[in-house]
């Protein structure tokens, strides 16, 4: 596994200098995968997934339902580009008119979903990890949609796909840290630490203009799900 930081000749530690960001979204789309693995993995060997997180108020299950969550959206936007009505990341996915366009889910369909969910809610360790690799396939598969529409090329639709994709490898990384579970900063390889860093800095210039709340996605773009503020031009 590629860290964040290296082991000098000496014992002591040195910051590695992370390369520049990958501007191609296939690269993105195999950090996203492997991120998931790495999180089953570790749902896998928790004895108590009821236990306290790092993050504020929530135990680790609350934090994996979340992130599934996010999962689920991600995966149905990705599978909905370049169709009339697809949501954008993060949003729910559905709603709309439009949505008589898509195929009707089949009945294995609805009760995976249920499988799921029952998981998620009351399974434990392995369960959890079950229902994560299901979700990772999911937004495999929605990636590779997404590429074959022609968003994979240097335009303006790869550049907004990269955007999508390194918020969605921040939240499960940093997902995968708040568990406490063995998996901490400096064991995000360099990919990771270059996503994270980019969202953190996007949101870090949103954050003087844009009001919190209302489901803000970070992003370095004007997209769908961020608040444009009032009598503000885009340039």
């Amino acid at each position: 596994m590629e860290h964040g930081a290296d082991h000098g000749p000496r014992g002591g530690t040195r910051t590695r200098r992370v390369s520049a960001h990958p501007t191609d979204p296939s690269r993105l789309a195999d950090a996203i995968d492997a991120a998931l693995a790495r999180l089953a993995a570790s749902l896998r060997g928790l004895d108590d997934v009821d236990a306290c997180s790092r993050a504020a108020d929530r135990t680790r299950r609350q934090v994996v339902v979340r992130l599934a969550s996010r999962l689920d959206a991600a995966a149905r936007a990705l599978a909905g580009r370049g169709v009339a009505g697809g949501a954008a990341v993060g949003g729910t996915g559905g709603g709309g008119k439009d949505d008589a366009s898509d195929p009707a889910p089949d009945r294995d369909g609805i009760e995976g979903a249920s499988r799921e969910a029952a998981a998620l809610a009351d399974g434990d360790g392995g369960a959890l990890a079950a229902a994560i690799e299901v979700l990772r396939r999911r937004v495999a598969e929605g990636v590779q949609h997404a590429l074959a529409i022609g968003t994979g090329g240097c335009g303006s639709g790869s550049e907004a796909l990269v955007d999508e994709l390194d918020a969605l490898l921040a939240r499960v990384e940093l997902g995968h840290v708040s568990l406490d579970a063995g998996y901490d900063l400096a064991d995000l390889p360099a990919t990771s630490l270059v996503a994270c860093a980019r969202v953190s800095r996007a949101f870090e210039r949103l954050r003087p203009s844009v009001a919190l709340g209302g489901g803000i996605r970070p992003s370095a773009r004007r997209e769908r799900g961020i608040r444009w503020p009032r009598g503000r031009r885009s340039t």
